[in-house]
């Protein structure tokens, strides 16, 4: 009867293993567009609820301790504000009900999806390459299609052959050489190029786990990553979109001196730590004055700024260019601007400043954690910002165990990847042909992507929830009760199989 049960148990664990990675390959291929996407979001959020019996009996032997509260207390802080920012509110003002579900929906994606990441490690018939095999299996799937399709329609290193063509589309002129396909729904339309290669350089960037894979000698984890980091890299290369592939070497560069810090960390770990330690903390200080000075800079504006008078990079930050268009979207949340053309300090802007704008335009930031200034305030800027260092910090510490694997380096280096790209080459106007956006599976009402409601920032919740480490303690109880609460958890365990 206790193997029957056991039995039952094993299958329930596995199926809902199963619904999980689904979901995430899914996600992962952009499935049916817009609407495959709400209710992508919709589905996780259901499925992770399954997840909480798991997690509770896990936690009973376990405590968060209180790195572990303070990364939920920043996580489920941003997740709110990314929802329900100023500008995503304006955005559906017209319709009380609609904003609430909307901003809702995106709400309870960003936290099913995070769940899903954590508690699928208390699943014990889930091993970290099933969950590396679903995330670049849908990426590669999503790729592979566009990349045929790509080479059907524009041929190899088209960016090169057609550098100078253009066509006409609707009167309007178009540059071959700077779009891309990409697979919206079920149908290709197209885009920007750094919008149609987000995946690819996802993919290309997990391919840095492959030495430690040959290393280890697994080859389930080798062939996966040379098939699907190598697939990335192939469909970057035959355009070839050149600015990918000079922000991958970067990022290449960058896991060469991370296999460095694990070889030193290896040899003398204590050693390495304070040489590492140290130069986090500068880094830290260097992107924190670096922020300060933008930020005073768009505070003065052009006429009285002084980033765009500094030799070398001062041509960055004129007028209309990349850093400026920054300059111009910081000042716009923190002054009012009135009909003379005179920018006020008020109230409602020092609220926009702190929770997004209330003017729904898009400046098409290139740098995504500027966009999340603009749409969602400071405060989920600065949220934001601490994330990124507290993981950049579990990231170095997980680098240098030598127990881990290449399955889990591996999206770990994704994460790093995504991240790199959307800091550089993040794109909110990626439609090229408005007339063929609106379908049934993507109803887009006008060319504005943004990142925060994309599938991207679903798979950044999900990995953010399955890379958690050290976020829990053992809890320091007695051995007889240890073993009392082992035998509960095992009796609720069974009771739910056997209800299921």
């Amino acid at each position: 009867m206790e193997e029957k049960e056991n039995n039952s148990f094993s299958r329930y664990d596995t199926v809902l293993a199963f619904l999980c990675l689904e979901i995430l390959a899914l996600t992962c291929f952009g499935f049916a567009g817009l609407t495959g996407l709400t209710i992508l979001r919709a589905v996780g959020f259901c499925l992770s609820l399954f997840f909480v019996p798991f997690i509770s009996n896990g936690l009973k032997l376990e405590q968060f301790n209180k790195r572990g509260k303070i990364l939920l207390i920043l996580i489920g802080g941003l997740a709110i504000l990314l929802s329900f920012s100023y500008f995503w509110i304006k955005m559906y003002e017209g319709n009380a009900f609609s904003m609430i579900i909307q901003n809702l929906m995106i709400l309870i994606g960003f936290g099913g999806f995070f769940i899903l990441g954590y508690g699928i490690r208390y699943l014990k018939v889930v091993k970290v390459k099933y969950v590396m095999f679903a995330f670049l299996g849908g990426l590669a799937s999503v790729v592979f299609v566009t990349l045929i399709y790509s080479l059907v329609r524009y041929g190899f290193f088209y960016s090169l052959l057609y550098r100078n063509k253009v066509y006409y589309f609707d009167g309007v002129v178009f540059s071959i050489a700077n779009e891309g396909k990409y697979l919206d729904g079920f149908s290709f339309t197209e885009v920007s190029l750094s919008f149609a290669k987000t995946s690819s350089f996802i993919l290309a960037s997990s391919l840095l786990a492959l030495p430690l894979a040959i290393k280890n000698k697994d080859k389930q984890e080798i062939l996966a990553l040379s098939i699907c980091g190598g697939l990335g890299l192939i469909d970057l290369a035959v355009v070839p979109f050149r600015r990918g592939l000079i922000w991958l070497l970067l990022v290449y560069i960058l896991g060469a001196i991370c296999y460095l810090i694990r070889y030193f960390s290896l040899k003398n770990k204590e050693k390495t730590t304070k040489v590492i330690n140290i130069i986090y903390y500068v880094f830290i200080g260097l992107v924190s004055l670096m922020i300060f000075l933008l930020l005073i800079d768009g505070v003065l504006g052009f006429e009285k700024g002084f980033m765009h008078k500094l030799p070398l990079i001062g041509r960055y930050f004129k007028e209309g260019a990349m850093l400026g268009s920054i300059r111009e979207a910081i000042s716009s949340i923190i002054f009012e601007t009135d009909a003379a053309e005179i920018r006020r300090f008020s109230f409602h802007s020092f609220m926009t400043f702190l929770f997004g704008s209330s003017i729904l335009t898009t400046y098409d930031l290139k740098i995504f954690e500027f966009t999340i200034l603009f749409q969602n305030g400071f405060i989920a800027f600065a949220l934001m910002i601490a994330i990124v260092f507290i993981f950049l910090k579990m990231g170095l510490n997980k680098l240098m165990k030598k127990e881990t694997s290449a399955s889990e380096l591996s999206l770990w280096f994704a994460l790093f990847g995504v991240f790199m790209y959307l800091s550089i080459l993040n794109s909110e106007l990626p439609f090229r042909h408005l007339s063929e956006i609106d379908n049934i599976f993507s109803p887009r009402n006008g060319n504005f992507v943004s990142i925060t409601r994309s599938n991207t920032q679903l798979l950044i919740f999900f990995l953010l929830g399955f890379l958690c480490i050290d976020l829990t303690s053992p809890k320091v109880v007695k051995e007889s009760k240890k073993e009392e609460i082992k035998e509960n958890v095992s009796k609720e365990l069974k009771e739910v199989s056997i209800n299921e």
